[in-house]
């Protein structure tokens, strides 16, 4: 497998568990979220943001994106349901088609299996949307626990989903890290007591995780086995 740069690392410790965030961390989901997102607004007569402007934003719940996007906070309000419900139903027939795992995913995660570990998905993107891109890419039996956004009171950064997971897997947090892309990501693992490894397959730059206590960051996921001690190349 290619050599992904580890653009800064801590020690290494030996963890039982390695759970994931999936939006542009497992896979790239953007184009269709993008997508979606300009049809909920077409939908309740709401003009487009700009495209990098909801980029920046994934990974938030939908509801969230929506009101801080929102030209008017009023329309916000008001127009939320409809403007969720219209995104969902283009989600339903077209995302699963439109989302790509990155290249180093499916090798990382079948190294990662091979060398005992637990792997789950915690996102706040809905269960079935993320669980129809693994199944299609043969990587559902890899993972013991997917967490969706529709499973949780609280979503990220709030640790609810983590921790759950965690409980499910039977597998303590100091025993587990949390993979993602996003300052959302890492607080999220900071506040659950996991490590957290940092993707920059997003959008936020490596300097935006120096306030966090990240194991490492890591350009790509193809350097995670090797900071694990797996060897990616089985």
């Amino acid at each position: 497998m290619g050599g992904g740069k580890t653009l800064s690392a801590r020690a290494a410790l030996p963890v039982r568990a390695v759970v994931f965030d999936f939006d542009l961390t497992l896979a790239d989901s953007s184009t269709s979220i993008l997508r979606c997102f300009a049809h909920g607004c077409r939908a309740v007569g709401h003009p487009e943001p700009d495209p990098e402007r909801v980029r920046a934003l994934i990974g938030m719940p939908l509801a969230d994106m929506w009101h801080t996007l929102a030209v008017d906070p009023e329309i916000g309000v008001r127009d939320v349901e409809a403007f969720v419900s219209a995104y969902r139903e283009r989600a339903a027939q077209h995302m699963a088609d439109e989302t790509r795992l990155f290249p180093a995913t499916v090798p990382t995660l079948r190294a990662l299996r091979a060398a005992g570990l637990s792997l789950a998905v915690v996102s706040t993107k809905i269960r079935e949307r993320f669980e129809d891109v693994l199944e299609r890419a043969g990587v559902l039996p890899l993972f013991s626990c997917l967490v969706g956004g529709e499973s949780v009171s609280r979503h990220k950064p709030d640790p609810m989903g983590l921790l759950g997971a965690l409980e499910n897997l039977g597998v303590a947090p100091g025993d587990a890290v949390y993979v993602g892309d996003s300052t959302i990501d890492a607080e999220t693992a900071e506040r659950a007591g996991t490590g957290f490894v940092a993707v920059v397959t997003g959008t936020t730059p490596q300097k935006s995780f120096e306030d966090f206590p990240c194991r490492a960051v890591l350009e790509d996921l193809s350097g995670l086995s090797r900071l694990l001690g797996c060897d990616a190349s089985s």
